[in-house]
């Protein structure tokens, strides 16, 4: 799923690549500082997409969307702090799980998830 700019509207276009200059050039900065802070360089790309895909589900302006960034990254690294989160390889993934939450966007995952799936569960 990838996201174009038109003028201030992002829009969903098959095929295009993902997003307007500035506000990707601006998560991507933030997306690898976190990225290096759960150690998690090598997947800088595909973190960097998940942050933006997630931000174009939302209504948030820039400055709030990144604000949602910088909390779900405190309580990621509080909880990696209280040992909650062992496994480095689980920080990012910890991370988004959160960010989606704070986001309000941690039902519509859970719903499609659920409908997905459903026919796998059924008795």
């Amino acid at each position: 799923m990838y996201y174009v700019c038109y003028g201030d509207a992002r829009e969903f276009v098959e095929g295009q690549g993902v997003g307007c200059a500035g506000e990707l050039d601006a998560l991507e900065v933030i997306v690898k500082k976190l990225s290096r802070k759960f150690g998690d360089l090598s997947h800088l790309k595909s973190n960097v997409t998940r942050a933006y895909n997630l931000w174009t589900q939302t209504s948030f302006e820039e400055d709030a969307f990144v604000a949602k960034l910088e909390e779900a990254a405190r309580i990621t690294l509080e909880a990696v702090s209280k040992s909650q989160v062992k496994d480095e390889s689980k920080r990012t993934a910890y991370f988004f799980s959160v960010l989606e939450e704070r986001l309000g966007l941690e039902n519509d995952r859970r719903r499609y998830v659920e409908g997905r799936y459903a026919e796998f569960v059924q008795h």
